[in-house]
């Protein structure tokens, strides 16, 4: 009973992969959705609003073409032949929709939509400062010091007109560093997706940034100016200061005490003519610590 057993499993292999051979040979049609991956447009023209994400599609291919996905994951192109600028509408047809990936598979038609409304217009270009969108988190003890540069700081747009005249920068993709100990040195993409059809030449630029130890610094003799001060006499004891500040070596080498502002305001003081000590820093230096935090206020 089982003595012909390979034989007949080999057989009903055979006659299946033959079985395979034949419905992957023979032609379907099938609708498909598929993305819409590229416009083509007419020279010195630009859409001035994204494409639809997608096409519903009627296509035509064998069994076997229809198995492979490359031709799915390319999607479709639109050709948008028109020059004038402005709203438009185009009936979407094989005349003006193809296939990116078209080996084996064939368009018949396009099912939905049938009209694409767009619009055009001229392809401009304007030269815009670069921000940064770099966060940088100094590892303890460390500080990040000079003010970061970029390179190049002006970059070129190119785009449709209309969407450049809402641009007043080009961005950095969002970077960040944690735990930071050395100087950073990184070259970061331009962000295109803030304004569609808008890009970038360069595409990316190089951040740098100087991260340091933390170093202090004590300022003595600091006056302490007083707020809202009433015309009649008043005295404010103590009359100096001193501060210990932090922050990044060369900032912490240029702080004099003129860079420190040390103010009390009249208008805070308690019962017993005592108000607290305000002191305000340069950017990028932090206080560690005051020699009063409070000043005694004494009308005469």
């Amino acid at each position: 009973m089982f003595s012909n057993l390979p034989l007949k499993a080999l057989a009903v292999a055979l006659a299946l992969l033959f079985w395979l051979h034949v419905v992957t040979e023979k032609n379907y049609e099938v609708e498909e959705t598929l993305p819409v991956s590229l416009v083509l447009t007419a020279e010195n023209r630009a859409l001035a609003e994204p494409p639809p994400d997608s096409l519903r599609m009627l296509i035509s291919a064998t069994g076997k073409a229809l198995l492979r996905s490359a031709w799915k994951e390319k999607g479709v192109s639109i050709r948008v032949g028109e020059t004038r600028i402005g709203r438009r509408e185009l009936e979407l047809s094989t005349d003006n929709v193809a296939l990116l990936d078209g080996s084996g598979v064939e368009l018949q038609s396009v099912l939905a939509p049938r009209n694409y409304r767009f619009t055009i217009d001229v392809v401009d270009s304007a030269l815009l400062p670069v921000r940064s969108r770099v966060n940088i988190t100094p590892a303890a003890g460390f500080v990040v010091g000079t003010v970061d540069s970029i390179s190049p700081a002006v970059v070129r747009a190119i785009g449709p007109k209309s969407s450049l005249q809402r641009l007043t920068f080009a961005s950095m993709e969002v970077e960040t560093a944690l735990n930071v100990s050395n100087d950073v040195v990184m070259s970061v993409a331009l962000d295109t997706s803030e304004v569609y059809g808008v890009r970038f030449s360069p595409s990316q630029v190089t951040y740098r940034a100087n991260v340091t130890a933390v170093r202090q610094k004590v300022i003595e003799d600091i006056p302490i100016a007083l707020l809202n001060a009433p015309e009649y006499a008043i005295d404010v004891l103590p009359k100096v200061i001193s501060a210990i500040v932090s922050g990044a070596l060369d900032e912490i080498k240029k702080i004099q005490s003129g860079d420190v502002s040390v103010t009390v305001d009249f208008q805070r003081r308690d019962t017993s003519g005592f108000a607290p000590i305000g002191v305000s820093l340069p950017a990028r230096l932090k206080l560690v610590s005051i020699s009063d935090s409070l000043a005694q206020i004494i009308i005469h």
